[in-house]
Parts: C-alpha cells; structure tokens; sequence
C-alpha cells in the first residue's frame, strides 16, 4: 500500500520527505547503519528492479548521514552483474552527490516513522479558497463534551460543495501558523489550539445546516490535532454533495482559518449562513419549581410557547449557568438533573395556554432526561402552524436554580413565556366501587375525592380531562362529566355526611372529554372536590388539575369511610 503510494506521487512529481522521529535521541544522532534521528531525507525516486527488488532513492541535504547497509554506497549489490545495467543507468544520472543514496524499501520502513507529502497539482486543476474562523457563537467546540452531546456544535462553520460532475476533491483546512502567533517554535504537543475537520455526504435536494451527527452519513473524520494543516481527499458525485465542518477541541475556542480545496473538475463551495439564536434565562423557586413529569406539580415549572413558520430542524438546550460557569464543578446531587419535556398547549376557553399536565405518552412530542447538571440537548423537528410548549424542570420539587433556555434555528421563530402559576395535576378513576354518579343517584357520594386547601384568597382553576375510555360522538349521554365543590368545614369526612347540604358550586355535565371553570375561593379553607360522570357505574380514568397564581395543596382523599346517603 505505502509502496504502491510512493511510486504514485514520484511519478506525479509530488515533494516528499521522510524522518525518524524520536523523542529518546537528539537532533541529527546516528544510529549503526548511518542513517540519522530526527534529520530530513528527500525522497527522490522510486525503482523496482526485473527480480522485484523495490528502491527509494533518497537524499540528505547536508551530504551525511547516508544509509551503510544494502545497496548502500560502495555495497555488494553494486557489484553484483545482474544489477550492471541499473548501475550504469543511475551512476551517470548524479550519484557524484554523496548526499545521494538508495534504500531498499523493507529497509525504509524500518528505518523511517514519517513521510511528509507535498501534493503539486497539474495546472488544470481547480482551486478555492476561503478565509473564515471560528469567533462568537461560530465557535462550537466539539460533537461530545463529557460524553454529552453538545449543543453547540451545530454552530460551528459549515460548508456546502457541490458538483456538476464526478471527480476527485482534496479539501485542506489550516489554521494559522503557531511559530507566528507565538513569535517562536512551538512543539505539537505544547499547543494549546487543536481543530479538526469532519466531511459527511448529504443529498441534492437539501440546502440547510446539519444539526445532528449520524454515523450513516459521516465520510470522514480527522479528528483533532495541532498541526498546521489536515487534509481529505474523496470522491465527489453530483448526486451526493458533502458537507465539511470545521470544529475545535472546546466550546468557545476562536480562532481563524483557510479552507482550501483543490479538484479535478469545477466545484461550488457555499458557506451556509449561520444558525440564529435564542436565549432566556429563567429561575425555578417557590411554587414555580414543579419537579419532572412523575410529580404532579410538574406543570407548575415554567413553560413556553413555541411556533415557526416554516419546517425546520431546532437544537434546543436547557443548561445551569451557575454550573457551567462555575470554576470548580460541583459535586453531582441526583434530585437537581435537567430535563426537558416538548409537548402541547392546553385547550380552554380562553385558547391555548400553559399545560396543565401529562394525561398520556401522546401528549409527550419529545423529551430529554439526562444524567447531568450541567446541560440538556434536545434536538427536534417541528411543522408549521403546530405550537409547541417547552417545560424545563430538575428531578425534583422544591429545588431552586437558574436556568438558561437557548434554541437554535435556520429560520426565526417565536417563543413566548407563559403565564406563571402554580398547577398541581392527580390522576384518578372512577371505578366499581367509587363510580355513583351525579347528585341525582342515591349513592353519588362514592365517587372519587380530593382536598383541595387555600392559604390566600383568589381565582383557582379546576379541569378534569378523561384520559382512558373517553367520551365519544354518538356516545350515551350517561358518560358526561362533571365535578362537584364541598365546604369540608376542615374535614373531607363532614363533606360526605353532609354532601348535598355542602355543595358550593357545580358544573354542568357536558360531552366533552374536559371540564374546566374558574372560581374565586377564600384564604384558609379547605374544600373538597368530587368528578362525578351523569350515570353511575361509567368506569374510566381522568385526570384533575388545580391552577392558581395562589400558593395551596390538593391531595386525594384516599381512606375515606364512604357512607350510603339518602336521596332528598
């Protein structure tokens, strides 16, 4: 393979040279056959004789350190007659030059650790070139930190190339040179900047950034170095562009950059425009830091409403500022790890609003837990004229922090908070012992209860939704639903005894699958709250949510005694 390469480029007329590299010997140490460490050699020509003995020649531009083995100067095999015609032929061509030597090619390889390739390009070949770099938000850093994605990397400089034609294409990306950022030498292993260059094939019909790494698509990756330059070469068709991303070893790290491509046929390189950005900073205290979905004041963490014009790909991150800027990390706490849960607004009569809570997997459009503090990575299609809710939380209730929500887009869009409040959601079921019925059944006090306790005075907001067995067109009416408010005058058990003397407020029975209505409750009490459908015995689940801007609790009354009323 190496020989087969060398021979290529020598016949090419391409620039090259070899060294032994080694960090155990000085500069120029020579070792038993001549040849020294850490010292160029031209490679000059490649031969290979009629009984398959294969040749480099090299050269040393100081005239020493030539090779003392085979087919070393003044060896055996110059002498051998078989070899008379090939010794003829390089004598009168310069071997007067005692920098000058050949090598057989095993012995190269044991003797050489680098070769160094300098490719010529015929004169009608394509070259382009463009200046740019990674500064600002363009600097993206790496696909994985920390074994995280991350969410910058999308944001790196991204380039497009197309061709009419197939062909071949070497793309070279370099960054500036550190000897002149530094004003001195500065070894590979020294440099603090590292870059590298990953190319992925896309197809004809698409035009936007990539947002996503998948291994499907990828071509090539030279994975990060300090070199000065590195360099694909590849195969391009007309129908499958590539797409080439520059990136750094880190977020944030900038610096400028030359990417050159040189073809065998014209080629189009488009640097696509840069990704917007939208950030918001947020706060999750007091009422407003729900915990995740599994708890039910999940809905009272801040929500978002999010809407876009077009079809696009988005890059949605949920990060800790107090944490990723934080000098010394701290230590990992379980009940404080992101996540982030897309869904749909909730449907009331006064239209699209906050979620009040998850009844089913298919309120769930996507959702990202990790295993981290620092950061959430979310990345998501979505359809036009299709509003979105955003719910940011931590694993648990009650924890306060900062939050930082940013997304990425190719086109604008809209995100609007949404009104802050507290929600607390409980799922329950009616089932054959708790399903009575409304207040004109005589055993209508066996339904599901729940408490519902005030600290202020002011508007609250009661839903019940069905979640399982819902109510469908053309359905008896007998599945209607609807809820009752008790005065429990403290206790749940005083709101049974004396139910239909007790009730503050009603609802209609409706078919529909939610009932929602607003009420104004006083400071300090206690209610009890009973979903009821119009006929007993209607088996099914639902779910019953409380939203108020006003601090209370809701529980289920779960050992209630339940006793038999008479109907009045």
């Amino acid at each position: 393979m190496i020989w087969t390469k060398l021979a290529k480029f020598c016949t090419w007329g391409y620039v090259m040279a070899c060294v032994f590299k080694s960090d155990n010997s000085g500069a120029n140490a020579q070792g038993d056959e001549g040849l020294l460490s850490n010292h160029a050699y031209s490679i000059i020509a490649c031969r290979e004789l009629d009984d398959g003995t294969r040749l480099i020649k090299l050269h040393s531009c100081w005239g020493c350190g030539g090779w003392n083995g085979a087919w070393g100067r003044g060896s055996d095999e110059w002498s051998n007659p078989d070899y008379a015609a090939f010794k003829q032929e390089v004598e009168c061509v310069s071997m007067q030059d005692e920098g000058l030597f050949w090598i057989p090619y095993e012995d190269f390889i044991e003797s050489f650790n680098r070769i160094y390739v300098n490719r010529l390009f015929p004169p009608f070949w394509h070259q382009l070139t463009l200046h740019c770099g990674w500064h600002g938000t363009a600097a993206g850093g790496p696909y994985m930190i920390d074994g995280n994605l991350s969410s910058t990397w999308a944001c790196n400089p991204q380039f497009r190339i197309t061709s009419r034609k197939a062909g071949e294409i070497l793309l070279c990306l370099q960054q500036k040179d550190p000897q002149i950022s530094h004003g001195t030498y500065v070894a590979k292993g020294e440099r603090e900047f590292s870059y590298g260059l990953v190319l992925f094939r896309t197809s004809s019909g698409r035009h936007g950034r990539l947002w996503e790494l998948e291994d499907s698509d990828l071509m090539h990756d030279t994975g990060l170095t300090a070199a000065k330059e590195v360099a694909i070469t590849i195969r391009i068709t007309p129908k499958q562009p590539l797409l080439a991303i520059p990136y750094t070893s880190r977020q944030g790290q900038e610096g400028p950059f030359v990417l050159r491509s040189f073809s065998s046929l014209p080629v189009e390189v488009e640097q696509l425009a840069a990704p917007l950005s939208l950030v918001v900073s947020g706060h999750w205290n007091g009422c407003s830091a729900g915990g995740q979905r599994r708890h039910p004041t999940w809905a009272s963490n801040p929500q978002y409403m999010l809407n876009v014009e077009h079809k696009t790909t988005v890059v949605i991150s949920l990060s800790r500022p107090d944490i990723r800027h934080s000098i010394i990390p701290p230590k990992f706490k379980p009940d404080e790890v992101l996540s982030l849960v897309v869904t749909t607004p909730e449907l009331s009569d006064e239209g699209l609003g906050p979620r009040l809570g998850i009844r089913s997997a298919e309120d769930v459009i996507a959702e990202k837990d990790t295993d981290g503090m620092a950061e959430c990575v979310l990345r998501l299609e979505l359809e036009p004229e299709t509003p979105y809710v955003l719910v940011p939380s931590l694993s648990m209730p009650s924890k306060e922090a900062p939050f930082e929500l940013r997304i990425l887009s190719g086109i604008p869009l809209e995100l609007t908070p949404l009104p802050q409040k507290k929600t607390v959601t409980l799922n329950g079921s009616w089932t054959r012992e708790m399903s009575g019925g409304c207040n004109l059944n005589p055993g209508w006090n066996k339904n599901p209860m729940f408490t519902l306790t005030t600290t202020t005075k002011g508007s609250y907001r009661i839903s019940l939704l069905l979640c399982k067995g819902r109510w469908k067109r053309n359905q008896s009416l007998d599945r209607m639903i609807g809820f009752y408010i008790l005065s429990s005058g403290g206790k749940a058990g005083e709101a049974v005894e004396r139910a239909k003397t007790t009730i503050l407020a009603e609802t209609p029975f409706i078919p529909e699958n939610t009932m929602a209505c607003q009420y104004e409750l006083h400071s300090d009490a206690t209610y009890v709250v009973m979903p009821t459908t119009y006929s007993p015995n209607q088996l099914g689940e639902f779910s019953l949510s409380v939203s108020s801007t006003e601090d209370f609790t809701l529980t289920e009354v779960v050992k209630l005694k339940q006793q038999s009323m008479k109907r009045e």
